[in-house]
């Protein structure tokens, strides 16, 4: 088959789109997972819903990019071998001759390095939000106490039990 023909050039272009919208993405969601450390930090609940809906756009967003991006490899795919399995990105690039296949093979490797540098975003803003959590248990246990036993009142008023050694009283 010759690559130079107008139906594989159309659909590599339209790959290479998919690439860079995907590119641009998790570009953008790095950002939100940066901002969503920061809005954290500086206990901004504004931010932090503003941004919660953002990254839920987002996800939609990232949903519909996956499916296009699969479609537009199965079209490559059957146009450089029809009748085969759905080819990887990094066997498209190879099969893509000259700039199309170069293309195809940078943004591959920039999706994988953005993709990296977002795990390790996602895996800083977990522990972050899980030494949050802790914080926020140590800071309840000390004022509430840890035992089961809180302090309650009989119909006249009069103390029935004790709290165990929690700084606020939650009975009414």
């Amino acid at each position: 088959m010759i690559l130079s023909e107008h139906p594989l050039t159309e659909q590599a272009e339209a790959l290479i789109d998919s690439l860079q919208r995907e590119v641009v993405l998790l570009e953008q969601k790095e950002q939100q997972m940066e901002g969503l450390r920061q809005a954290v930090v500086a206990s901004d609940d504004a931010a932090l819903e503003s941004l919660m809906a953002a990254i839920a756009r987002t996800d939609v967003e990232q949903s519909r990019l996956d499916m296009d991006l699969a479609r537009r490899r199965a079209a490559v795919t059957e146009a450089l071998a029809p009748g085969q399995p759905v080819m990887r990105l990094g066997q498209l690039a190879q099969a893509l001759e000259g700039p199309q296949g170069r293309v195809v093979d940078e943004l591959r490797g920039e999706v994988l390095q953005r993709v990296r540098r977002l795990r390790r975003r996602h895996l800083e803003t977990a522990i972050l939000l899980a030494e949050c959590s802790r914080i926020n248990r140590l800071l309840l246990d000390t004022l509430l106490g840890r035992g089961s036993s809180v302090e309650t009142y009989d119909a006249s008023g009069q103390r029935r039990g004790q709290m165990d050694g929690g700084l606020l009283n939650t009975e009414r």
